[in-house]
C-alpha cells in the first residue's frame, strides 16, 4: 500500500484546502497492487410473515440488495405478507481488492433491505438482514431474519 499527499492549487495559485478550510489539509489516496473481478448471483426466493404496513392489513413489499457499491431492486409484490419473488439479481464485474484467498474466506457482506411501496408518500422501511455470500458452485438456500432496526 502506498500513500501520497496531494495539494491542489486554484487558478490564483492558492491552495484549495486553504481557501475551504483555513488550513492546509492534504488529500491522501491509497493505491493497490491488483484487484480481482467477481460476479454475484443473489437469488431471492421469498419472505414470510412480514408486518402489514398498509390500511388493508397487507403490504406491497420489495427488496433492495446491496453489495459493496452496487444495489439492485426486486419486483414489487402487491398485497401480500408472504411474497415469493423467485428472482435472481446478478451483479457483474465487481472489483474487489486484496488477496483472493482472504476474500474467499471473508467475503464482503450482502445487505438486503425490505420496503413497502406506497402510492402516496415515501416507501416504508420494513427491515434488513445481513447475508454472507457463498463461494460454492451450488449454494443452498438459507433463511435470514429481517431486523426492523435501521
Amino acid at each position: 500500500t502506498l500513500f501520497r499527499s496531494v495539494d491542489d492549487k486554484s487558478d490564483d495559485g492558492k491552495s484549495v484546502s486553504t481557501l475551504s478550510f483555513g488550513v492546509n489539509r492534504p488529500t491522501i489516496s491509497c493505491m493497490f497492487d491488483y484487484g480481482n473481478r467477481y460476479h454475484l448471483r443473489c437469488y431471492l426466493y421469498q419472505a414470510r410473515d412480514l408486518l402489514p404496513m398498509d390500511k388493508d392489513s397487507f403490504s406491497d413489499p420489495y427488496a433492495i440488495v446491496s453489495f459493496l457499491h452496487q444495489s439492485q431492486k426486486t419486483v414489487v409484490m402487491r398485497g401480500t405478507l408472504n411474497p415469493t419473488w423467485d428472482q435472481t439479481l446478478i451483479f457483474y464485474e465487481i472489483e474487489i481488492f486484496g488477496d483472493p484467498k482472504t476474500i474467499a474466506e471473508m467475503p464482503p457482506n450482502i445487505v438486503v433491505e425490505l420496503y413497502d411501496q406506497d402510492t402516496y408518500g415515501a416507501d416504508e422501511y420494513m427491515g434488513r438482514c445481513i447475508c454472507k455470500p457463498s463461494m460454492e458452485r451450488a449454494p443452498r438456500l438459507s433463511w435470514y431474519t429481517a431486523d426492523r432496526k435501521s
